[in-house]
């Protein structure tokens, strides 16, 4: 491609400012983006146009005139690409970075994950332009190029056992852009996140590893936001996970292992009768029915708890159980508090407002 190729493809003159350049590109993007433009013939055409914008950005005799020089950087410098796209994606009024949507990790207990809780948490909410490169992406200043392989996106379709899948972009890692050198602060993202503390209502009956957008008021604004996250299961939790079900482990008489019996075992909300069968090996596990977690919260189903023994002289096994049961309490202690002070909390900011 060449510079006439390029000023042609976007209807431009000879001489066009950056603002120019922006606007010819944005408009053909509402107008070719595949997203907008379900015609399979627009694909080229948008195609072709990337290329021309990506060429009179980085083209060197062209470029002093279309980018404003680095000691007088202004917002036309910055908003690039995110102003280019947001009428496509909308990502920047709805404060989504190219990149930025995969879920943060929210580390929860059992019990939150089984009754619900309220919580805060230092979460990230939102963004800004990253200081270093001025919203940027690059440590050079260029502008960043749009990914011809994702059409700026960041995603892509792709087919997984039958099924039709949105995937972050291979070739520019879901930022929907390239730079040559990208910036270390924010890796070539332009933005980087903000942090608060949030407090969020947690729902009972959430999916391990699932995406949710929950909603949470920022604690020092007093402002509603949404949070995306993805609820993990505590490291701290006396309950683990084995082959993606919840499971604990616990201590029973060594004779019991031998001879088989029943055993009464704390648990949540309840207790319940562990059936242990005789000569159980080490590793084996029992099944507890309807007391692990949520399969389905509305109509309140539950998956199995899976129960590890493990058989303690009887000497031992009043001091093993004790820990047990000390740990249970300490997660139910602070499951109960949370939910105490959440709704003190609420009932005086009711009262007082």
């Amino acid at each position: 491609m060449n510079l006439k190729q390029a000023l042609q493809l976007l209807e431009l003159g000879d001489s066009p400012d950056f603002g120019a350049v922006k606007k010819a590109y944005r408009q053909k993007a509402l107008a070719y983006h595949p997203d907008r433009n379900p015609d399979p013939k627009t694909k080229e055409i948008f195609l072709q146009c990337t290329e021309a914008y990506n060429f009179l950005i980085q083209y060197p005799p062209f470029i002093e005139t279309i980018i404003p020089p680095a000691r007088t950087v202004s917002e036309e410098r910055v908003q690039t690409v995110d102003d280019i796209f947001d009428d496509i994606f909308g990502f920047t009024r709805d404060g989504r970075v190219l990149g930025y949507e995969e879920p943060q990790e929210l580390s929860l207990t059992a019990y939150e994950f089984i009754f619900g809780s309220p919580c805060k948490k230092k979460l990230m909410y939102s963004y800004k332009a990253c200081k270093t490169c001025l919203g940027n992406g690059s440590t050079t200043g260029e502008l960043a190029s749009i990914c011809t392989y994702c059409f700026g996106g960041g995603r892509i379709k792709a087919n997984i056992e039958l099924k039709n899948v949105d995937k972050l972009c291979p070739r520019c890692q879901g930022r929907g852009r390239h730079v040559k050198k990208p910036c270390v602060s924010c890796k070539g993202f332009g933005r980087v996140k903000m942090h608060s503390l949030q407090e969020i209502d947690i729902p009972k009956g959430l999916k391990l590893n699932e995406a949710y957008t929950l909603q949470s008021r920022d604690v020092k604004q007093n402002t509603g936001c949404q949070i995306f996250i993805k609820p993990v299961l505590s490291s701290s939790s006396l309950f683990k996970l084995h082959e993606n079900r919840l499971s604990c482990t616990y201590p029973i008489n060594e004779n019991l292992v031998l001879e088989g019996g029943t055993v009464h075992m704390p648990l949540f909300d309840v207790i319940v009768s562990l059936r242990v069968p005789a000569r159980l090996s080490l590793g084996d596990k029992i099944f507890v029915k309807t007391q692990g977690l949520f399969l389905d919260a509305k109509s309140n189903q539950r998956d199995d708890l899976l129960v590890f023994v493990h058989p303690v002289s009887e000497k031992e096994l009043a001091k093993e159980q004790k820990k047990f049961h000390q740990h249970l309490q300490r997660e139910r202690k602070g499951y109960d508090k949370k939910n105490w002070l959440y709704k003190w909390g609420s009932f005086f900011k009711d009262f007082f407002s």
